[in-house]
């Protein structure tokens, strides 16, 4: 009599079990995964400007804004002011979550503009 091994018989039933539409649906399942991932970017405040002054992003992405200007800086939501950072130094940082469009500003200096559009 012969033997098959265990491991071939394992992989037989997990070959059948399998249907296409549940590996395609593993599958879709991963990539949405690592979409959701949260990015990282970085504004520069430079010389009387935010750098980039527009940015695209994902909801849930970090936004780090650096002040490397030789002035104290802030950046304010400018509609409602849902949000504003402290004052900053040169060297200093502050970061926020992406939650939804946003046009910004620093209230010492107001031709400082930026931009935030969330992707949908």
């Amino acid at each position: 009599m012969k033997t098959i091994p265990i491991s071939f018989i394992s992989f037989i039933l997990l070959f059948f079990t399998s249907s296409p539409a549940q590996i395609a649906e593993n599958q879709a399942i991963e990539s949405s995964i690592r979409i959701q991932k949260s990015q990282k970017h970085i504004i520069e405040i430079k010389q009387l400007k935010f750098i980039p002054d527009y940015i695209e992003v994902n909801k849930g992405d970090t936004i780090t804004f650096i002040n490397n200007d030789y002035v104290d800086h802030d950046v304010t939501e400018e509609k409602t002011k849902k949000w504003s950072s402290s004052l900053m130094k040169k060297g200093s940082s502050w970061s926020m979550v992406a939650k939804e469009d946003a046009d910004y500003y620093c209230t010492l200096h107001v031709i400082m503009k930026g931009k935030i559009r969330v992707k949908k």
